[in-house]
Parts: structure tokens; sequence; C-alpha cells
């Protein structure tokens, strides 16, 4: 009920980007799931904005990610941050994502995927120095 209530007391243009948001996390998370990230990363970069629309800003779909995030849970960081940079594109924003690995204490790499634009991390933040980027393609 606290969802519902938090939902419905969002701006309209705010609904309508939290549904996207969530929309775009599912086939986010089917597309890398059955098709892979060479697939997912085509779809992305055939995404433009879309006519006669007023794109949400770099903070609106950062609030957007999360909330999508938080009521989808088990899906990744990348799948994360390829809807996160479908929303973003779509609004016209100009964007990266970027994947990253770092080495913890037990040896064993981990690996973390964001999205940067407008000079904040929309999805997938992480600590501050912790991942090095190994891969960003241009936007």
């Amino acid at each position: 009920m606290r969802r519902l209530r938090s939902y419905l007391a969002l701006p309209g243009a705010e609904r309508r980007l939290a549904l996207r948001a969530i929309a775009a996390l599912c086939w986010a998370a089917i597309l890398l799931r059955a098709a892979g990230y060479r697939r997912a990363r085509k779809w992305l970069d055939s995404v433009g904005a879309r006519a006669g629309t007023v794109g949400a800003d770099a903070a609106m779909v950062r609030r957007a990610a999360a909330r999508a995030a938080r009521t989808l849970p088990r899906v990744g960081c990348l799948a994360q941050a390829c809807a996160a940079e479908w929303l973003l594109r779509r609004s016209g924003r100009a964007c990266r994502l970027v994947l990253g690995v770092a080495r913890p204490a037990a040896g064993l790499l981990d690996a973390h995927a964001w999205v940067e634009c407008e000079g904040i991390v929309v999805a997938g933040a992480a600590a501050p120095g912790r991942y090095v980027s190994v891969a960003a393609p241009a936007p």
C-alpha cells in the first residue's frame, strides 16, 4: 500500500516515467538473458529521442530507475544501466554506459555497470574510484 500511495503522489510526468522505467528494465533483463550484451547494445544504439516530446532530465530518470530497481530487486546492474540509458536516449539526453571491474580482497574480479549523464551517475551508483572503467561505448 505504501508504494502505491508513493506512486500516486508523484506528478503525472514522473508516474509515466516510472512505468516506462519498469517496462524498460523488464525488457533489458529479458534481452540480456536471452540474446546477450551485443544484441542489447545494438538495441540501445538504435534508440533515438522521441519527436515532439520534452524529455526527462537526468535527475528524473535517476529517480525512476531507482524506483524500478526497487520494484524488480533481482535485476542486475547491467540491465539497470541498459534501461536507464534507453530512458535517457528516448528523452534526447547524451549519456554513456560504463562497464568497470574491481579486484576485491578475495582476488576475484568484481564487475559493475553504470550510466553517467549530465555529470551524475544515473543508474548503478558505485563507490567512487572502486571500479576501473574497461569499456564505455561512445554516446
